[in-house]
């Protein structure tokens, strides 16, 4: 079922209402039966066809992604992709209800079920597939992508992840807000996730620092490659247009330069 533009909060990017990409827009049904949105941006000639697909998902803080529609990969639309924003529970595309059925332990009930539906939904229209889905999360986005693999592993065949914040560590002092985002969510413990993995780590991230995903990579127990970009002076914000072309190439499959990757399972 297709979604009006009326019920979100946020006008297409400037790089659609300029006639350079193209946007439709899906609902999907998840669990207890709750319509979730997917924004699909790509080429006119891509958006109803079968391509090379990359999920974005955030899902916290009552934030929309749709405000990354000034942020898209370009490089990656440009190339014949498809990017779909995931609208899952947790953010706050539809409002502060949408928000509080996407908080701590309604993550795992709620969010990360809307991400694999959404994906899945994609699958079965033929609008994408699993060896041709990447899926690609930033900081707390990332505690939803990584359980929604583990869960359904194979679901993408390639999973990005920058700045991951998989859940609150151990002793951590969080703030009351960031107590009432992340308490009572499950903590993780690793298998399978069917999806070549790369992380992009801040050396000074202390929101989400790289043992945190060093973690995450040890504990997976099937063989696909995982990368790690690490970038020694970066905070948790602190992405920059190298680091972005590394990831783009990673998922465009261009040759890799491998001696500016880390690779590593363990701390």
């Amino acid at each position: 079922m297709s979604v009006p533009f009326a019920h979100f909060s946020v006008s297409p990017g400037r790089l659609i209402t300029r006639g350079r990409y193209g946007m439709r827009r899906e609902c999907v049904t998840s669990v207890g039966g709750v319509d979730v949105p997917v924004t699909i941006v790509g080429k006119e000639e891509v958006l109803d066809t079968l391509s090379p697909t990359l999920f974005l998902v955030y899902g916290c803080y009552g934030e929309s992604n749709l405000l990354w529609l000034e942020l898209l990969p370009q490089d990656l639309l440009d190339s014949g992709w498809k990017v779909a924003l995931c609208h899952v529970r947790g953010g706050g595309e539809l409002g502060h209800a949408w928000y509080c059925q996407g908080v701590g332990a309604a993550k795992d009930s709620h969010s990360v079920p809307d991400l694999v539906s959404c994906v899945s939904h994609l699958h079965s229209l033929s609008l994408a597939s699993p060896s041709l889905s990447a899926l690609h999360a930033t900081s707390g986005g990332a505690a939803v992508a990584a359980r929604a693999l583990l869960r359904h592993p194979g679901l993408v065949s390639k999973l990005v992840l920058r700045f991951p914040f998989l859940q609150p560590e151990s002793g951590a002092l969080l703030s009351e807000e960031e107590g009432e985002e992340w308490e009572g969510m499950s903590q993780w413990e690793g298998g399978e996730v069917g999806a070549e993995v790369f992380v992009t780590v801040g050396g000074k991230d202390r929101r989400a620092p790289p043992r945190q995903a060093a973690n995450f990579l040890s504990s997976l127990s099937d063989r696909t490659q995982r990368y790690v970009n690490f970038l020694l002076d970066a905070d948790h914000t602190g992405f920059s247009d190298s680091a972005y072309r590394v990831e783009t190439n990673f998922l465009l499959d261009l040759p890799r330069q491998r001696q500016s990757w880390l690779s590593f399972f363990r701390r």
